[in-house]
């Protein structure tokens, strides 16, 4: 434990495997978010910097918030130089059909309920953290009923990385 601990503090990887690990299964990825790398790409390090995430904001949706999620797409649909924001919904197995129209959608593989939310929520971190690792992007994680402000949002991310 005091390994796993010093790993943490020092921002090295933990090398012991995790106590509680739930079999997670996706059964749809957003492609343009955290795409993953070649093997050329993850050896060597390149990456495309111009989709390079800075900020990935992380929804997570009741299936049928169809409204909700076409609300948050306008909202976000903001153009910033030199911030990248990305942004996504995880939702769970629909009782019928789903809409495909949009590639922002992380579905997992279990049914969309209020009581199924811890695995929303474990099926989303396991997402990030295979993903997006590369890109290192900043994370925002929402319900599908809240919105933050971007503007103040790049700011924010501004202040804090002065190479952008």
């Amino acid at each position: 434990m005091r390994e796993t601990l010093q790993s943490l503090i020092n921002g090295k990887p933990v090398l012991q495997p995790p106590i509680f690990n739930p079999p997670i299964r996706f059964l749809r990825v957003p492609s343009y978010v955290c795409s993953p790398l070649t093997p050329a790409q993850a050896k060597f390090g390149l990456t495309d910097d111009s989709s390079r995430p800075n900020v990935v904001i992380i929804y997570r949706s009741g299936v049928y918030n169809f409204e909700e999620r076409n609300y948050l797409r306008k909202l976000y649909h903001l153009a910033y130089t030199d911030v990248n924001i990305h942004l996504i919904f995880s939702i769970g197995l629909p009782r019928s059909a789903t809409d495909n129209e949009h590639d922002d959608l992380l579905v997992g593989d279990f049914e969309d309920s209020y009581y199924n939310l811890l695995l929303k929520l474990f099926h989303t971190f396991q997402w990030a953290a295979r993903f997006c690792r590369p890109y290192e992007p900043i994370f925002v994680f929402l319900d599908d009923d809240h919105a933050v402000n971007t503007d103040k949002l790049v700011r924010f991310v501004r202040d804090l990385t002065p190479e952008l």
